[in-house]
Parts: structure tokens; C-alpha cells; sequence
């Protein structure tokens, strides 16, 4: 059975020359001809990254902490917002939420502690892009269901995408 081990460890480092798309940085790397891209931290994304299949992956150990997370407090008509840096528990909280969505899916749990990159196709310079097309097709097909109706509807998109 495949699993999240059976992706290459790697040692390459992102690019510290970040891109932006779609309002959002996306950090990449070039390994053996190939353009990866960081993965989001949110179940979509490694659904999206397993269903590529562990061949379009790479991972590495994560040498940076999570992205700052965002504080709302609101006490009636009042309002607060701030960032801060994550702690460990925000960290299992995002880690958990990742968790439950792929169980869901019927995918296994990747392990802690690594950042994943996924391959990008030909025919994309980013990953918002290969969100944007999937997102396209499935609101298309007015899909409604959880994360194993959205595995099930991904799958085929993804090897269009790939031209496999």
C-alpha cells in the first residue's frame, strides 16, 4: 500500500524568491528539471497532493514554523484583530484539522513535522492554478458532499491535468 513514507525525503531549499498569485506566496524549488511548489496546510491541498500521486511529491523537513496565525476577539459591538506567532497547539490544531478531513477522504494521515511540494503540471505556473481548474470543474458538476465525493471527483481532473 502506498503512503505518505514513500515520498522522496529531499534537502532542496524553496526559493527565498517567493511568487504570488492569486493574493496568496507560493514558495517553490526546481528538483531534476521539475518545478515543485510548497503545499498548503489544509485538507484540500494534501488531498489535492495525494491524489498527484507520491511520484509528483517531495518532502522535507520543515525547518521553518508555521505561518503567524490570525486572533479575532469580538465582545459585542467591539472588535480586535492581531497576528502572532503559531504555538504548538495551533499547530495541532491545523495538524488535526488535516487529519480528520483526509480520514474523511479515506486517505491516510501524513506525518508530522515535514513541509510537502507538489509537481506542478505542464500547463501551470502554480498551484493556485491547479486549485483554480479543479475548482472549476467541480463547481461545474455542482458536486455536493464531503471530502470522499470531492477524492472521487478530483481524480480524474488531476490526470487530465497531468496528462496521464
Amino acid at each position: 500500500m502506498v503512503d505518505w513514507t514513500d515520498v522522496r525525503l529531499t534537502t532542496f531549499e524553496l526559493s527565498p524568491s517567493s511568487i504570488v498569485v492569486g493574493g496568496s506566496t507560493e514558495s517553490f524549488g526546481v528538483v531534476d528539471g521539475r518545478r515543485y511548489h510548497e503545499v498548503p496546510l489544509m485538507g484540500y491541498a494534501m488531498l489535492v497532493a495525494w491524489e498527484s500521486g507520491v511520484g509528483r511529491l517531495l518532502r522535507r523537513t520543515r525547518v521553518s514554523p508555521f505561518d503567524p496565525v490570525s486572533v479575532t476577539i469580538v465582545a459585542g459591538p467591539s472588535r480586535a484583530v492581531w497576528t502572532e506567532p503559531a504555538n504548538a497547539r495551533d499547530e495541532a490544531v491545523i495538524q488535526e484539522s488535516v487529519d480528520e478531513y483526509l480520514a474523511a477522504a479515506g486517505v491516510p494521515a501524513p506525518p508530522r513535522g515535514f513541509q510537502w511540494c507538489q509537481a506542478l503540471p505542464d500547463r501551470c505556473s502554480s498551484l493556485y492554478e491547479v486549485y483554480s481548474a479543479l475548482n472549476a470543474h467541480l463547481t461545474s458538476g455542482h458536486l455536493s458532499g464531503g471530502p470522499a465525493q470531492i477524492r472521487t471527483a478530483v481524480r480524474p481532473i488531476i490526470l487530465e491535468l497531468y496528462g496521464d
